[in-house]
């Protein structure tokens, strides 16, 4: 049997319980030089694409020439009943675009307004579209907000769907470089969109050194054999999310197991049964005080850090885990809740980094869902913003490398607490978290996602998910045109039409070697915009 059946045979595998011995696996998140799309007749052109901006922002740095544009906010509403009948009125007049082209400038776009702009149009084409899955790119042109991009290649992944037929195909087209010959991020995300294969986990980004895809690779464990433990016993702990969910989970094990000194902080009062698990931590040794934060907002962020200061003399390491354990269906209501969650998860990073900022921390851990890489079983939007936490993490590190922050930068995906037993998955069991999270800090890795289960089985979905996805063709039309340039009418360095591209083959990922870390962009260069 080959490689690729044996993938196949396990894949068919759903459903089935599991019966090898479940184990606990961590891969990297690792950005992949790939050759670029071939420059042949383009399958979309500008014509055929619509332009979906936001009326509200003209930050954009390109003119879109000859696209079709729809302004969200003047032409269309940022609502599904609204890009229903728009979409409607586009088919009646013969003009229904073939492919969707989102322009979110990096500097000037929140990722919660970015889903609030996104959200809408796919919920109409899920409801609407009657053809094949129509390609759609999520581009983000510059290098501000590093988290966007992420964020948005999650959210493509996860409503490209498993269970159901596709309706759209998304990728998210991050062009901090415009290649040569491209004479602007449009081409660039056009060429995307007509490549004969997609990313498989719906992320691609230009740089000044290439083309990149995101892919994951198996990650050898970290001895901890003659290193001091992560966790101090007695150590003094700010856990966002502390009342409830995995954050709640993690301040039990710390309080069982170091007798450790807690912040726990939450958007709401806590309620009889939280206050009765407060006191259970503290009969278990542990010293726990509780502040009531909106992670949106600095100052309840700052206030949260100071309590740590006052009442335990400084913090130790921050866990923010105000991420949801639930999975959020593509539903008409999603785009306001979903950003408000965004902009706690995001936000709240951000101002935990910099109210931290001059702390002597061990650590500073962003948890969040692995559904963000490696799917679950209905599509859970919340978990985007664990790609977008991975990309502050990097950040962060890279501020460390200048020294102008302490301890350990990772974002570490983790396993849902429970959910239907799903590609081989299981949840991950309360009494192992501790020395997974340990072993995600201990490694220089900013960015680990973690599955525990049928090792075999998740291999092969892991290789499956990086394999990447026939990308949705369209029919010629006869005005079709390559995209042009001096050098010859293709853009420079991209292969000819007739070159055969490399298969990237649908075996399990294999441990990687470590390499150098790229330099992030720091924190502090974000626009406040």
């Amino acid at each position: 049997m080959d490689a690729h059946t044996d993938t196949d045979q396990l894949l068919r595998q759903e459903g089935q319980p599991t019966t090898a011995p479940a184990e606990l696996l961590t891969y990297t998140t690792v950005w992949e030089p790939a050759e670029l799309p071939p420059a042949g007749p383009m399958s979309l052109t500008a014509r055929e694409t619509l332009l979906v901006v936001d009326a509200a922002d003209n930050g954009r740095a390109w003119a879109p020439g000859a696209a079709r544009m729809a302004r969200v906010g003047r032409d269309v509403d940022a609502d599904p009943d609204s890009w229903a009948a728009f979409l409607a009125g586009l088919r009646s007049a013969g003009r229904a675009p073939r492919g969707l082209v989102f322009d979110l400038p990096a500097a000037t776009t929140r990722p919660g307004r970015a889903m609030e702009l996104v959200l809408p149009a796919l919920l109409a084409l899920r409801a609407a579209h009657d053809g094949g899955p129509l390609p759609v790119a999520f581009l983000v042109s510059g290098r501000a907000r590093p988290e966007l991009a992420p964020v948005l290649g999650a959210l493509a992944r996860a409503t490209a769907g498993e269970r159901e037929p596709m309706t759209t195909q998304p990728v998210s087209v991050c062009v901090e470089t415009v290649p040569p010959g491209a004479g602007d991020p449009l081409q660039v995300a056009l060429a995307e969109l007509s490549a004969a294969e997609a990313p498989g986990l719906a992320e691609v980004r230009y740089t000044d050194t290439g083309r990149h895809v995101r892919v994951l690779h198996r990650r050898t464990r970290t001895t901890a054999a003659g290193r001091r433990p992560v966790f101090r016993d007695g150590g003094r702990y700010l856990i966002t999310g502390g009342a409830a969910g995995a954050g709640a989970r993690l301040a039990s094990l710390l309080a069982h197991d170091h007798r450790a000194r807690l912040v726990l902080t939450g958007d709401q009062d806590p309620d009889d049964a939280q206050r009765a698990g407060f006191r259970r931590l503290e009969r278990a040794g542990a010293h726990v005080t509780y502040v009531r934060t909106d992670l949106s907002r600095a100052s309840d962020v700052l206030a949260a850090v100071a309590t740590a200061q006052r009442e335990f003399g400084g913090l130790d390491g921050v866990l923010h885990c105000a991420g949801p354990d639930a999975d959020t269906p593509l539903a008409a209501d999603g785009a306001g809740p979903l950003g408000r969650g965004l902009a706690a998860e995001l936000d709240g990073a951000v101002h935990l980094d910099r109210a931290t900022a001059t702390l002597p921390l061990d650590f500073f851990v962003l948890l969040s869902s692995a559904a963000a890489y490696l799917g679950s079983a209905a599509p859970d939007l919340r978990a985007a913003a664990g790609r977008g936490l991975g990309a502050l993490a990097a950040a962060r590190a890279g501020l460390g490398e200048t020294g102008t922050r302490q301890g350990a930068s990772v974002a570490v995906a983790w396993p849902p607490s429970a959910h239907e037993e799903w590609r081989g998955m299981l949840p991950l069991p309360a009494d192992m978290s501790l020395r997974a999270l340990s072993d995600a800090i201990r490694g220089w890795d900013t960015e680990i996602v973690t599955a525990y289960g049928d090792a075999r089985r998740i291999d092969a979905w892991v290789g499956r998910l990086c394999a990447g996805r026939p990308a949705p063709r369209s029919e010629p039309t006869a005005d079709r045109a390559p995209v042009a340039d001096p050098a010859g009418g293709r853009l420079p360095g991209l292969l000819p039409a007739e070159a055969a591209r490399p298969h990237r083959s649908a075996t399990p990922c294999a441990p990687r070697p470590r390499t150098a870390r790229p330099a992030a962009d720091p924190l502090t260069a974000r626009s406040r915009a």
